[in-house]
């Protein structure tokens, strides 16, 4: 199911992303309608639902399906789709446009917050 990885939240209320984003701690918001799922979209929502498990508590993961949220995108220049946004403290780090290659979204992200002399890289410990 998509979305459904426990820390890989939908949007249900869009006016609540500039709240979300506001805070101290790193958020990825994936953009993308809901008819483009499963069109391509599967394997990046698959990627963004292991990352969101693999960086739980360090790094939020959400997606706001564009059709709830068309002022929040005109408000945050969301003009192609689909579109991935690192924000930071409030300010935005990264703006992926169509990453659909693999790879892409774990390699830009660890960039950026390398750059920021952080430790949200470091994945969770899981236990076997």
């Amino acid at each position: 199911m998509v979305g459904s990885a426990p820390d890989f939240y939908e949007f249900n209320d869009p006016s609540c992303l500039g709240q979300s984003v506001e805070s101290h701690q790193p958020t990825v918001v994936l953009f993308v309608p809901r008819h483009h799922i499963g069109e391509g979209i599967s394997k990046l929502f698959e990627e963004m639902e292991r990352l969101s498990s693999q960086f739980s508590g360090k790094v939020k993961f959400f997606w706001l399906p564009t059709e709830m949220g068309s002022e929040v995108c005109r408000e945050f220049q969301i003009d192609h789709l689909p579109q991935v946004v690192l924000f930071s403290a409030g300010k935005e780090k990264l703006r992926l446009i169509d990453p659909s290659s693999e790879g892409c979204l774990v390699y830009n992200l660890g960039i950026v917050l390398d750059g920021e002399k952080s430790d949200y890289l470091r994945p969770v410990s899981m236990s076997a």
